[in-house]
């Protein structure tokens, strides 16, 4: 049973708010669960599913929901994407240590300057 633009929109209607929480609850991310959102509702376009009810439909949009969160996590795409949160702990980690490192150049650099005389006799 292909699904008709009013099933389709009443559909929508009903369990969007449903879909969108629960993509949201799988990947944590609003523009992720939207996406998702908006893939498990073109696959009900596609679908030949002979709903029973209302209950049916439901349970299936969660189940398709949850396979679609999956495979985006599985995406090329999730493996090799750094958030901008942890990008900002990477930045703030590499200048932490690049100014740690700089100071150690510095005391280094003085200790030097201060015991070559010493050293050489100068």
């Amino acid at each position: 049973m292909v699904v008709d633009s009013s099933e389709f929109n009443r559909i929508v209607d009903k369990f969007a708010d449903v879909v969108f929480r629960s993509a949201l609850n799988f990947c944590g991310n609003k523009s992720d669960a939207e996406d998702i959102t908006q893939n498990v509702f073109i696959k009900l376009l596609k679908s030949n599913v002979g709903f029973e009810n209302d209950d049916h439909i439901r349970k299936w949009l969660i189940r398709v929901t949850a396979n679609e969160s999956k495979s985006l996590w599985r995406s090329f795409w999730n493996k090799k994407v750094i958030s901008f949160q942890d990008l900002d702990y990477e930045l703030a980690y590499i200048e932490y240590y690049y100014n740690f490192v700089c100071l150690l150049i510095r005391i280094v650099e003085t200790t030097a300057y201060m015991i070559a005389p010493a050293i050489t006799g100068i």
